[in-house]
C-alpha cells in the first residue's frame, strides 16, 4: 500500500496550527512531511541519522523550503533547542524511552504533537 504523504500533512495541518511557530521536529530526517513547515516560522529538524538528514536537505531544496528548516544531527534527549512545539514525526515508537522523550519535549516547548502509530502501540498510554 502506498503512503499518501499529502493526506498525512493535510491531517496534521488540520490538527495543529503551525502558523508562525518555531517547531522542534524529531525524526524529521526523511523529509516526507516537510510541507507543514510552510506556515511555520522556523523548523529545527532533529535527527540522529546523518543519511536521513541528507535526504531531508535534498527534499527541502526541491520544495524551496531550505530557509524554513535547520537540520540538526543529534540525539533528541540531548537536544537543547526550544520552540513553540515539539513534533514527533513517526519516531516516538523508535525511541528507547518514550516517557523520557515526552518529558524532555515538555521541557523544550509548551506544545507536543505526536504523529505516529495508532492505538495499541507500546507507548500509546504515555500520550493520553
Amino acid at each position: 500500500m502506498a503512503t499518501d504523504y499529502g493526506k498525512i500533512v493535510e491531517d496534521l495541518l488540520a490538527f495543529y496550527d503551525f502558523r508562525d511557530k518555531t517547531v522542534v521536529a524529531v525524526g524529521a530526517g526523511g523529509g516526507q512531511l516537510i510541507e507543514y513547515g510552510r506556515p511555520a516560522r522556523k523548523v529545527i529538524a532533529v535527527d540522529n541519522d546523518a543519511l536521513a538528514l541528507g535526504k531531508l536537505r535534498e527534499k527541502l531544496k526541491a520544495a524551496a523550503l531550505e530557509d524554513k528548516f535547520t537540520p540538526v544531527l543529534c540525539d533528541f534527549n540531548r537536544a537543547a533547542m526550544t520552540g513553540d512545539a515539539v513534533l514527533f514525526e513517526f519516531c516516538l515508537h523508535e525511541l528507547p524511552d518514550a516517557a523520557a522523550a515526552l518529558r524532555h519535549a515538555k521541557y523544550l516547548a509548551p506544545d507536543v504533537v505526536i504523529f505516529d502509530h495508532g492505538p495499541g502501540s507500546d507507548w500509546a498510554f504515555f500520550t493520553s
